[in-house]
């Protein structure tokens, strides 16, 4: 019985200390190297939110702003629709107008799982929890 009791409760411990490495995600961290402001909208069934009025500040990048944080949990309300497969069309203007210049999929578990781009002008990179903006040489 005390083995066995044993067992179960390195199990449990095991289980409580890895969930919390299997659940982690992260900040997104967001450079902008460019003299625009950067906006997104974020696609979900019921449509689309500009970042900007979905999260105020916070979802807006302004020109030349590196290391721009948007919270773990902001970026789980933002992507509420689908944490493994969240879509933002990026602008760059503050209010999400203008011409659409990439298409950006991410997983809030992982980070960036895509980036198309539509636009000649900008370079959008990244990786993880990472993304940087520039302009095409």
């Amino acid at each position: 019985m005390l083995v066995k009791k044993s067992i179960i409760t390195s199990l449990l411990a095991i289980s409580v200390t890895s969930l919390p490495v299997l659940a982690q995600a992260g900040d997104l961290d967001v450079s902008n190297n460019t003299d625009e402001y950067s906006t997104t909208y974020i696609l979900n069934p019921i449509g689309k939110v500009c970042s900007s009025t979905a999260l105020g500040d916070d979802g807006i990048t302004k020109p030349r702003q590196q290391n721009h944080i948007i919270s773990e949990g902001k970026l789980n309300l933002a992507c509420f629709a689908d944490k493994t497969n969240c879509v933002a069309e990026v602008y760059m203007t503050n209010d999400c107008s203008g011409d659409k210049v990439a298409t950006v999929t991410f997983d809030t578990s992982t980070g960036v799982k895509s980036i198309s781009m539509s636009s000649n002008k900008y370079v959008i990179s990244g990786s993880g929890f990472k993304l940087q903006m520039d302009y095409r040489k």
